[in-house]
């Protein structure tokens, strides 16, 4: 099952700052919820194992994430894993746009393509998960961010 991901948001931070916080692996790592037993390979990749419960699947997903810096105004995060019967990969690209001198504007498109068990859940299903974490994750990236 293939889905497609799409938002923006605002770090008071400037443009420069927002993009090396963006791209270090340590920083990235901690705004995951539900994340345990991380381990920062180096400063663009990190595997994390993450506590999943999307209907009938429960249980610990492995993840690899890799943070693919393009200068000055683009991220990309590559993130692939697999538990519970299901394999994942998720591309994200993050745009960032000078807002103000301490303002910058990132907007985020996300391309998964989820096999297995997860595949079964239902797109409607998993696009409302999917939006309650990222709205986690934001509000983690907008607390840290500094």
């Amino acid at each position: 099952m293939k889905m497609s991901l799409n938002g923006a948001f605002e770090l008071k931070i400037p443009l420069d700052k927002t993009f090396k916080f963006l791209t270090d692996s340590d920083n990235i790592s901690r705004c995951i919820p539900d994340s345990n037993d991380t381990n920062i390979v180096n400063k663009t990749v990190f595997n994390t194992s993450l506590n999943m419960g999307i209907g009938f699947i429960k249980g610990s997903f492995g993840v690899h994430c890799e943070i693919k810096p393009r200068p000055p105004n683009l991220v990309l995060l590559v993130i692939e894993g697999g538990g519970v019967g299901s394999k994942m990969k998720v591309q994200l690209n993050l745009q960032l746009t000078k807002k103000s001198q301490n303002l910058t504007s990132v907007s985020w498109t996300a391309d998964a393509e989820m096999s297995g068990l997860i595949s079964g859940v239902g797109e409607n299903l998993l696009k409302n998960i999917s939006g309650s974490r990222i709205e986690e994750i934001v509000k983690r990236l907008k607390e840290s961010a500094k």
